[in-house]
């Protein structure tokens, strides 16, 4: 039956894309589209018995083609086996006596290329290779007889195993050569280059004598060795077989070898942990023997900071940090997981702080070596066997969320493999974080786990996704933690039989909206915002419900649910093949007409495919006239035709185009023929967004903004009139506002088709606009996406340049210091003792510092002015940079506290917590207080060039905070000293040749906005919350 329906979908789609093709939009008649079908159907009942013919046909080839593969793909096997197995015993007087038993010929080495094969074909011959050992079974022939011998059917040996890869070439030449009336020929030699595949076979090899008088065989019939011979034989070559098996797994085994290697984690704590102060329990006993202790010190060895540890609290992070934010949320981390590990909350506090440790591990790519460290440490020894339980399900949740960094990468998959050797559960767990610690997606989570990824990982199973298809058809499938929208597509296409995804995708349906999910989105994730949003919407009852019954939960149910439709529409024109695809394509068109009334349908033509639809629902009409099966009218018609009149005067007018447009077509043509009329219609394959026009004309403000894969369409709402349509080579950019819902559509200044030449639109799914017309136009995705990448693409940036760049900086640097405008760095006095303390430090820091290579910025030492005086610092600086008075020094000192809050380096380890109004407050006072006057403005550009300079995490966000604020700073008002804005250029160049780190990126935004800052004139005002917002993010700024 399924090759019926592909035959008659084959036939009927052809006519119909011959149709499409040759018709133009403009004569097709949108109130007869009938009319444009009439003579579709004339000749499929006279072609039928033609296609059956034609599949039955294909069905003997495809047959035909299976046993020739099979054959040649068995005979080449064979060759190969004997090649290999049989050099080692080729020589041995037991080897020779057989074949002259045999009446084997002898060959002589080749000194030629093959004659070519004669030229009448002879059937392949048909040695069969044993199924549980196909390569050395059939190195010998085999007698007829014998009950070991390969299957025959009529006489006839048949193959057995079919290899997976294809033959080369040449053996299609060998096998259809006449074989010799002798068992198969051992080659000769195998250093030969010519030919490899002939002389491996024995095939073309030319017999100095020729071959003994023989009775005629039938050409796959083998004669074989006395019987006598076979045991010893056998013996012989099983021998030979578990030798070299034996070598070549230790061939194997030695490249494999560096991967086994066990790291342990006691050197990653060696190398990369901090040292922590042995305290004894109780706060009391600790103040107690602190005091006593006086000065010595003990820490604990670092074999012990990767073993269980008792208490619950730490001093400092296990991790080298280099932000105090970090450390404290590393040391508060594991008070909570002490917490969590002991059983001492409920049931919901256990998930909540499940999913602050890993929410706070996605958010900051620091602390995640810490959590993996922490969780490793605190189940290492564990005593309890329920607490060890605990750590091994956050560790679980935590590998799927985020990876390990490459430095502790091989430390962990040793510390998985070391602990495989535990028992139930916890090896459970241990093989889940094995089978998971390598993921190769492109992003990590993006939200902490779920309630309900938690209670299913708690019975180490997956989530069951329920999704639902447009005809209210639903399927369920596992998900896995890490599989996102694309894989998940790829399933469902198996489970349904589709055969291309092109165009195809998933979507989250949501009570405020639908929205497309990206191919590298992760399901989970979006499962979580679901929660997230219904935690805070401080609902009771929870949108989601358990649809299967079984271990596994299934979501997808309630107000929120995933959608697969199709989203990309390339070839409108054009009908599909695959009967899935139309089946799925027609219940999208049904949708399209009847319940978003995409298209200006008439009343004469929703008659019309009122009367298909319920062809394909309902069958052919029914003898007995019930009109109860017409009830639901809303399912036919859409309701701006529906709502002219009343249910009882619909339903026997829906009856009667039953049977006059419908009865009598099979379901799949009635599809066909549906989806075919839809497709006439211009808007069919447009994606629709209700926008509003922020601009004046005469058409109105609320629109259609229409996607296709030609270009924008203008439409009106009421009677979905294209107002204007423009193609995608006509637009010169889109803008997408970060802070606002407005989508900014430039077109080019020669187009002369539109007097407009700028649109703004306002609308909520403005990055799901420009994600559409990436998918259709990627050219212009430089317009909607951070376009990081220089316009101009140069030369890459070498050593040489790298070192010029430093040497101009410096260079700047002493043109500062000579200028006389900087203030000394002055070190105070306090006695012998205190600066030879002083000395010591230094000296122990310089060494520090050379030990990690970072030896060719420091030492840099010029007129009394080191290398801390121009590089990073997070304390609060004694004294400003400049000679200034007095009153502004103060000013200064205070702005410099200011940048370090902002930063998250307050003092007493006080932060700014992400509240934009505050962040906003506290730029716009340094702006204010520094644009006052010139010496201010100047202080404020050395005090973030400092901050920017030489941090020794660049992608922290410390760093990336000071780095907002220098591209701030460059977009406002740029230094009025000349010198020190030649600093500041040398400065961001240097920086900006890195093009890895978040640092760099920033570097080169704050270039160009010095850029476009200088020609401009000079600001009197601090920059407004739009434009603070706008340029912290490296986002062009919107009027």
């Amino acid at each position: 039956k399924a090759q019926e329906e592909i035959a008659a979908l084959s036939q009927m789609a052809e006519q119909l894309n011959s149709k499409m093709a040759t018709t133009e939009l403009q004569s097709v008649d949108l109130d007869n589209l009938f009319s444009f079908l009439s003579d579709v159907q004339s000749n499929t009942k006279s072609n039928a018995n033609i296609f059956e013919a034609i599949g039955e046909q294909m069905e003997e080839l495809v047959e035909d083609l299976d046993a020739e593969l099979e054959n040649v793909i068995q005979l080449e096997m064979e060759a190969i086996a004997k090649s290999d197995s049989k050099m080692s015993n080729l020589n041995s007087p037991e080897q020779r006596n057989g074949s002259a038993k045999l009446g084997q010929p002898s060959l002589p080495e080749p000194t030629g290329p093959p004659p070519p094969p004669p030229p009448p074909p002879m059937p392949t011959n048909g040695e069969a290779s044993d199924t549980t050992e196909p390569i050395y079974e059939s190195v010998l022939p085999r007698d007829e007889n014998d009950p070991s011998s390969p299957i025959r059917i009529n006489g006839h040996q048949q193959n057995g195993d079919v290899c997976a890869s294809p033959p080369p070439v040449p053996t299609l030449k060998i096998i259809k050569e006449p074989p010799i009336a002798s068992p198969p020929s051992r080659p000769e030699s195998r250093n030969s280059t010519n030919h490899p595949h002939h002389l491996q076979n024995g095939h073309d090899q030319v017999p100095t004598s020729p071959p003994p008088q023989q009775p005629p065989a039938t050409p796959t019939a083998l004669q074989a060795p006395p019987t006598g011979q076979q045991p010893a034989e056998r013996e012989q070559r099983r021998k030979f077989r578990v030798e070299r098996k034996l070598q070549e797994l230790e061939e194997k085994k030695e490249p494999t070898e560096p991967e086994n290697l066990y790291h342990d984690i006691v050197e990653f704590a060696q190398n990369y942990f901090n040292s922590h102060e042995r305290s004894p329990e109780g706060t009391i006993i600790a103040t107690l023997t602190r005091k006593s202790r006086g000065k010595s010190i003990e820490y604990i060895p670092k074999y012990e900071m990767v073993t269980y540890y008792k208490g619950t609290t730490i001093p400092n992070s296990h991790i080298h940090m280099y932000d105090p934010d970090n450390v404290n949320m590393a040391c508060s981390v594991f008070r909570d997981l002490c917490k969590y590990l002991r059983g001492e909350m409920k049931l919901d506090q256990e998930i909540s702080t499940i999913q602050s440790i890993i929410g706070h591990g996605i958010e900051r790519e620091e602390l995640r070596d810490e959590i993996l460290v922490q969780c490793m440490r605190q189940a290492t020894n564990n005593p309890n066997p329920e607490w060890a339980e605990r750590v091994w399900l956050l560790l679980c949740l935590a590998i799927v969320a985020f990876q390990p960094s490459k430095l502790l990468y091989k430390y962990f998959v040793s510390f998985l493999r070391k602990n495989l050797a535990l028992e139930g559960k916890l090896r459970q767990y241990v093989q889940w974080c094995v089978d998971n610690c390598k993921n190769t997606k492109v992003s990590c989570r993006q939200f902490p786990p779920s309630t309900v990824e938690i209670a299913a990982m708690r019975r180490l199973g997956t989530i069951v996704c329920r999704f639902f298809f447009l005809d209210s058809r639903t399927k369920a499938i596992d998900v896995h933690p890490t599989d996102t929208a694309a894989d998940a597509a790829a399933k469902l296409a198996e489970k349904l039989g589709l055969r291309s995804l092109e165009g195809w995708a998933i979507y989250q349906s949501r009570p405020d909206g639908e929205e497309h999910v990206r191919a590298h989105d992760y399901l989970y994730d979006v499962i979580a915002a679901w929660e997230m949003k219904q935690c805070k919407l401080n609902t009771s009852q929870s949108s989601f419900s358990t649809l299967r019954k079984g271990n596994n939960q299934t979501l997808g149910s309630g107000d929120n649910r995933f959608v697969f439709k199709r989203r990309l529409f390339r070839n409108t024109r054009e009908l599909s093949q695959d009967p899935v695809e139309v089946n799925m394509l027609y219940a999208q068109a049904v949708y399209n007409v009847v319940k978003c009334d995409d298209f200006p349908v008439s009343e004469k033509v929703a008659l019309q495919l009122a009367g298909l639809q319920a062809q394909v629902m309902l069958g052919d009409p029914k003898d007995n006239d019930r009109l109860d099966y017409y009830s639901e009218v809303d399912t036919f018609l859409p309701y701006r035709i529906s709502r002219a009149r009343g249910d009882d005067v619909w339903v026997p007018i829906i009856a009667q185009a039953h049977k006059q447009y419908g009865a009598g077509r099979p379901e799949l043509t009635a599809k066909v023929l549906y989806l075919s009329c839809v497709m006439q219609y211009p808007l069919y394959g447009t994606t629709m967004f209700n926008v509003t026009y922020r601009g004046y004309w005469s058409y109105g403000n609320q629109l259609i903004l229409g996607i296709n894969c030609d270009g924008l369409m203008l439409i009106k709402p009421e009677d979905k009139f294209v107002l204007s349509e423009y193609r995608y080579q006509d637009v010169e950019s889109i803008m997408l506002d970060p802070s606002d819902c407005f989508i900014t559509i430039s077109l080019l200044r020669h187009n002369p088709d539109s007097s407009h030449k700028c649109f703004v639109f306002e609308t909520a799914q403005k990055n799901e606009i420009g994600s559409l017309i990436v998918s259709y136009c990627p050219a212009l995705a430089g317009w909607i996406t951070e376009n990081e990448a220089p316009t101009k693409k140069t030369k890459a940036i070498t050593n040489e340049d790298r070192v010029r760049l430093y040497h101009n900086l410096v260079n700047c640097r002493r043109t500062l210091v000579d200028s006389e405008a900087l203030r000394k760095p002055q070190d105070s006095g306090g006695g012998f003792l205190r600066n030879t303390l002083r000395r010591l430090s230094k000296h122990r820091i310089e060494k520090l510092r050379q030990e990690h290579g970072n030896s060719t910025d420091d030492g840099e030492t010029y007129k009394g002015f080191p290398h801390a005086y121009w590089a990073f610092s997070r304390q609060a600086i004694p004294q400003s940079l400049t000679k200034l008075p007095d009153a502004e020094e103060q000013i200064a000192l205070s702005v410099f506290q200011l940048v370090l809050t902002y930063a998250g380096l307050g003092q007493n380890g006080d932060t700014v917590r992400r509240v934009e109004d505050e962040h906003v407050n506290l730029i716009q006072t340094v702006m204010e207080r520094c644009m006052r006057k010139e010496n201010l403005l100047g202080e404020l550009y050395l005090q973030l060039i400092k901050q920017t300079t030489d941090h020794p995490d660049p992608n922290s966000r410390v760093n990336l905070r000071h780095w907002a604020l220098l591209s701030l700073a460059c977009s406002v008002i740029l230094p009025p000293q000349k010198i020190i804005r030649k600093y500041l250029i040398a400065h961001l160049k240097r920086c900006s040749s890195d093009y890895v780190t978040e640092e760099g990126k920033y570097a080169r935004f704050a270039e160009k906005c010095l850029y476009k800052t200088q020609g401009t004139r000079r600001r009197q005002w601090p920059p407004s919350r739009e434009e603070i917002m706008c340029t912290i993010n490296r986002r062009p700024i919107y009027a």
